[in-house]
């Protein structure tokens, strides 16, 4: 087997006889060592991601949530992962992926979320509201680009599309779609989640409902 490719390889009988001898003789089913179980559990994910990315994708970020309940509660928060984790390992297992390439209830949440970001920037304690009512429409741009981190977070949620985790494109100043062209809160918003969905603005008003029909 030395020299051959790991995307041709296929189990053949001695591979099987030596992989098999070993877990024979193991007295465990699953490795303990964190590291270890880390790159396992990436690479599951991986191959699931070739076999169902919906699958994929709503399973990447429930384990995700189970490490962000584990990272808070060793910080000393009292968030109960152990009240949380039988019932997001339930969702792992058993919960239906919904149909359709963009799930609503996430289009809302998201929807939500930078609704009450934008509040935020206008507040006194921010102070840094996105600029509609300015002549130099590139400053909606520089203004996209300062707070991409926080907005990006916000989104972090699974969908049955291929999303993106990037919102370079509508700052680019060459882009017909970038948001320079945003003048009110709702433009932004119907902006932001066409292009995290990789799908265009009407797809999301359509979506949204009548209030972004515009």
């Amino acid at each position: 087997m030395r020299g051959r490719p790991f995307k041709r390889e296929i189990f053949k009988l001695d591979l099987l006889r030596a992989y098999g001898d070993v877990a024979a003789q193991s007295s465990k089913t699953i490795p303990t060592d964190p590291e270890l179980l880390s790159e396992i559990v990436q690479t599951l994910l991986t191959r699931m991601s070739r076999l169902n990315q919906k699958h994929a994708n709503i399973s990447e970020w429930l384990i995700r949530c189970i490490a962000g309940f584990e990272e808070r509660r060793s910080l000393g928060d009292s968030s109960d992962l152990l009240g949380c984790r039988p019932r997001i390992l339930w969702h792992l297992a058993n919960a239906p992926i919904p149909r359709g390439k963009h799930w609503v209830p996430v289009l809302n949440v998201q929807k939500i979320k930078l609704s009450i970001y934008l509040e935020m920037t206008e507040s006194e304690k921010i102070n840094d509201p996105f600029p509609i009512d300015v002549e130099n429409a590139s400053l909606r741009r520089f203004w996209l680009q300062k707070h991409t981190n926080a907005i990006l977070k916000l989104l972090d949620y699974p969908c049955g599309c291929s999303h993106r985790k990037t919102l370079q494109s509508i700052t680019n100043k060459s882009n017909p779609r970038n948001v320079a062209h945003c003048i009110t809160r709702e433009q932004l918003i119907v902006r932001v989640l066409s292009e995290w969905h990789a799908t265009g603005d009407h797809q999301i008003r359509k979506l949204l409902g009548p209030r972004f029909r515009k």
